[in-house]
């Protein structure tokens, strides 16, 4: 008996951790949206309209709706008691789906925003020729694509248990399949490049100090800087979504423990697509100053 009420006061604590959570996510979210929103006008508003800042504003896109899906929705309704995804069936599958290739997306326009930079420091004379917003929106295409593809077993994945939208454990292809596409690509692949395209930009900037222009080096500086805080955040997502796929939901105690797990990578993932403004404010000048030109707080040279 004193075991069955230590596991409900231990379940109602996940619970209100739980809760808290959300309110901390939907705090940051709404910020996210904000500074996103900055980003994606700042970006705008550079005077060299090529892949690099294409992209750039193509992340804060997706990254706003990966931060509306965690946010608003996944967390928003678990503080309303509204939640969207626990209605049936269908908007469960539809809503996990969704929300994973969005935030998929998300982490891989930061890949592929770290190899432009890659490509615009070791093939300059081919970048300058070939770097176009046009070139960016057809990585983005791909991007979305591939990600749409990749977790639509998500459809399979998530299912009404007890009442709650949460893991359907059977059958085995429909949970592992996409728990290693989540850890694959977004956490691991995107992790291992953005991390080795880190590495190759400390080695350039100390390497070529009076060959690369301050422009582009303050834009390696700004990217670098973002990445490294991308890589500390994807790594601990990584760690929650390997522990997700190992609880056993089948229980009360199961679905509290993935209750809190869920939302957890909730907070992480929302955090994750709402700090690029303040590391591209802070680490890059470029930025700060098309930024101020947006509001008028400082006078065109």
């Amino acid at each position: 008996m004193r075991n069955l009420t230590d596991t409900r006061i231990a379940d109602l604590w996940k619970n209100e951790l739980a809760n808290n959570l959300s309110i901390i996510g939907l705090i940051i979210t709404t910020m996210g949206i904000i500074l996103n929103i900055f980003c994606y006008l700042t970006a705008a508003h550079f005077k060299v309209q090529n892949s690099s800042i294409t992209l750039l504003k193509c992340l804060a896109l997706w990254d706003s709706l990966a931060i509306v899906n965690d946010g608003y929705v996944e967390l928003g309704g678990h503080c309303l008691k509204y939640s969207l995804q626990d209605y049936n069936k269908y908007f469960c599958k539809i809503f996990y789906y969704h929300s994973w290739a969005s935030s998929v997306s998300s982490s891989l326009h930061m890949m592929a925003l770290a190899l432009d930079r890659v490509t615009a420091i070791h093939w300059p004379v081919w970048y300058k020729q070939n770097s176009t917003p046009l070139l960016a929106h057809k990585v983005t295409l791909l991007i979305m694509g591939v990600c749409y593809v990749l977790t639509l077993p998500n459809i399979f994945k998530f299912d009404i248990v007890l009442s709650i939208c949460t893991l359907n454990l059977t059958p085995f292809f429909a949970l592992w399949y996409p728990a290693l596409v989540a850890i694959g690509f977004y956490c691991i692949i995107p992790f291992t490049v953005v991390s080795s395209c880190n590495v190759y930009f400390i080695y350039m900037l100390n390497r070529r100090k009076k060959e690369k222009s301050s422009g582009e080096r303050r834009l390696t500086v700004m990217l670098l800087t973002n990445s490294t805080v991308f890589c500390v955040l994807i790594a601990s997502t990584s760690f929650l979504v390997t522990l997700l796929y190992s609880l056993d939901t089948s229980t009360l105690q199961g679905i509290a423990n993935s209750n809190l797990v869920l939302k957890s990578l909730s907070v992480l993932a929302v955090t994750n697509s709402s700090v690029n403004f303040v590391f591209y404010f802070i680490s890059g000048p470029m930025f700060r100053e098309n930024f101020f030109l947006i509001f008028k707080c400082k006078k065109r040279k």
